[in-house]
């Protein structure tokens, strides 16, 4: 697997767990919001890419320093032509914080497009997990 991104839906605490994944490195945070944030990013990610500088973004937290903060891009790399997804984590409270994790998973622009599938259409409250899988080559 190439990498991987899975966010579950904790009712109680209407809060999202979310977890990311590549070969090297994997990063998972709490996250207090709505699944709007979600679904519109992955409205975005159907049409991914217009062009190869098409760039679709997700930023979820007020602070990349001193808070809780999650940043998702959509791009085509413009050294090689491979799409991928950067994942940027700050947690800045609770164990084992703060933390910080940045890195890359990449994915066929056909991948990017299924993940934006998953997450324009996903009733949180009906399927509290969604999980996206990278397959290897």
């Amino acid at each position: 697997m190439r990498g991987s991104i899975t966010i579950k839906y904790r009712p109680n605490d209407e809060m999202f767990d979310f977890s990311a994944s590549s070969p090297d490195c994997s990063v998972s945070i709490e996250l207090y919001g709505s699944s709007d944030i979600f679904s519109e990013f992955g409205t975005k990610l159907l049409d991914f890419p217009q062009s190869i500088n098409d760039v679709i973004e997700l930023e979820q937290g007020k602070d990349r320093i001193t808070a809780d903060y999650l940043y998702l891009k959509a791009y085509i790399s413009k050294s090689s032509g491979h799409s991928a997804i950067n994942v940027v984590v700050n947690s800045a409270v609770g164990i084992p914080g703060p933390y910080r994790a940045e890195f890359g998973i990449v994915a066929e622009p056909a991948e990017i497009n299924r993940l934006g599938q998953m997450l324009s259409g996903w009733d949180f409250q009906e399927r509290p997990e969604m999980a996206w899988k990278v397959p290897s080559d």
